[in-house]
């Protein structure tokens, strides 16, 4: 599936920007180590393998606004190099 990624981040307690596009963004959860982002489209979560739709949905999340995430998440982790990510109490 498209979430490896972030379960992977999670076990190794990476900070993270999450796409989500044929699959339900309210499923899965960074928790407080990342961003989720998912285009705003009335056919989300439809989990299809192949789409017709142009742009579809992952070719509709803006690659500005992931940069500006990745940005982020990056100054977050300059700003707290030490941090111990992992917070029990949130997952």
């Amino acid at each position: 599936g498209d979430t490896l990624a972030l379960h992977i981040g999670l076990a190794l307690h990476k900070r993270m920007v999450v796409l989500f596009g044929p699959t339900s963004a309210t499923a899965e959860d960074p928790y407080d180590l990342g961003i989720k982002m998912a285009p705003d489209m009335d056919c989300l979560c439809c989990y299809r393998l192949h789409c017709d739709q142009s742009p579809n949905c992952m070719e509709s999340i803006p690659v500005e606004s992931v940069y500006r995430a990745v940005e982020e998440q990056i100054r977050l982790v300059q700003e707290s190099p030490n941090e111990d990510l992992c917070n029990d109490s949130n997952i």
